[in-house]
């Protein structure tokens, strides 16, 4: 059993007396309180939109031997959204070292955008462990920005839809502008 499945079995009972706010707002407060003895990420999985990032952190969280942060959740986003946070709200969403020691595991997240924001790299090298593994995924960019154009209109995205039209229209926009009929 993960840390993070430990964890929900300890937290059964209270989940039947108490609501969903106020379950959170315990959980918070414990793992504010156990801070100091909570681990750093190990590894930090990032890289473009549609590269295999949540294909990489899904086998990462099936090894018996990585626990992931709290709840299951892929992205703490602490160096992008949340940097205005202190570093023990960061580290609190990690498990304890005596649980990663005791099944000789690692811990880490998957914030994709890390690998574009440019105060990223400055603040981790602040923050983190030397130790702390990067892994960027990165995929060929018409290969990423295909799959990005079909994730986009499977999710209805209207604007995606447009693009191959927009440019049929540009094009013959062009072609009639230098006096050619472009198809």
């Amino acid at each position: 059993m993960n840390d993070s499945t430990a964890e929900a079995a300890r937290i059964a009972p209270v989940r039947r007396v108490l609501g969903t706010a106020a379950r959170r707002t315990l959980v918070a407060t414990v793992r504010r309180a156990t801070v100091s003895q909570r681990a750093w990420p190990d590894v930090l999985v990032i890289g473009a939109q549609r590269a295999g990032t949540t294909s990489l952190w899904r086998w990462l969280t099936q090894h018996p031997a990585f626990v992931a942060p709290v709840l299951g959740m892929k992205g703490v986003h602490y160096f992008d959204l949340e940097a205005h946070r202190p570093p023990a709200w960061y580290r609190a969403h990690f498990p304890l070292r005596a649980t990663l020691a005791r099944i000789d595991g690692r811990t880490g997240e998957a914030s994709p955008y890390y690998l574009f924001h440019p105060r990223v790299p400055g603040q981790a090298a602040a923050a983190l462990p030397r130790s702390t593994r990067f892994v960027a995924v990165l995929r060929d960019p018409v290969a990423r920005a295909i799959s990005h154009y079909h994730h986009m209109r499977d999710e209805g995205h209207r604007a995606a839809a447009d693009a191959r039209g927009g440019a049929r229209r540009r094009t013959r926009a062009a072609g009639r502008c230098r006096g050619t009929a472009a198809t």
